[in-house]
């Protein structure tokens, strides 16, 4: 049987908003052409999903997101990124392939 209660009895919120932890998530989006770049960063996690779409076979040129990452870092003096941010990188070949990846 289901009772009735008020907020005032069950808080269902945590009371005191220090206790609260929230996530942000940044969506980036880069294009040339047919070419595009996407990216998912994570706040709480020292990590983000990066999905390339570049159509046909021609090889992509592989760029170190984790060693551009670590000299921006060093360069600008960041305190706020972890040393320890790393990048899962795919391919595919469109940009509706892309948005099926950020999605899985």
């Amino acid at each position: 049987q289901l009772q009735y209660k008020t907020t005032s009895d069950f808080q269902y919120l945590e009371p005191s908003i220090t206790k609260i932890k929230s996530q942000l998530i940044y969506l980036y989006h880069s294009y040339t052409g047919s070419r595009h770049v996407f990216g998912l960063f994570f706040t709480n996690a020292a990590r983000a999903v990066v999905v390339v779409a570049s159509p046909g076979s021609a090889p992509l040129d592989k760029y170190n997101f984790d060693k551009g990452l670590s000299d921006t870092i060093d360069q600008l003096q960041c305190t706020f990124i972890p040393q320890d941010f790393s990048f899962e990188t795919t391919r595919v070949q469109t940009k509706e392939d892309a948005w099926n990846a950020l999605n899985n």
